[in-house]
């Protein structure tokens, strides 16, 4: 049987600090992202996750998870992972 795949969007970023300048319209454009790996997603047959629901990108650099949020997802994505295993 081949292997449950997950597939997981991450929060969109924050223009903020230095990153804000070089990323400049990518917080409007990451937006999307979520609805463009759900799509991607279905058309694979995997599973989907959008970090963005239980995550926001740092407030230092708009990018990264701070310690905060690398635990809130870590365990939301256990969840899941213990549901795709427990329906294979």
């Amino acid at each position: 049987m081949a292997p449950a795949v997950l597939i997981v969007a991450p929060p969109s970023m924050l223009e903020v600090d230095w990153f804000g300048q070089m990323f400049l319209g990518g917080a409007a454009k990451s937006m999307h992202f979520a609805g463009l790996f759900r799509d991607a997603a279905r058309r694979a047959g995997a599973a989907f996750f959008n970090a963005g629901d239980v995550v926001e990108s740092s407030a230092v650099d708009g990018i990264h998870l701070d310690s905060d949020a690398h635990r809130v997802l870590g365990t939301e994505l256990a969840k899941v992972v213990q549901s795709l295993i427990g329906k294979a």
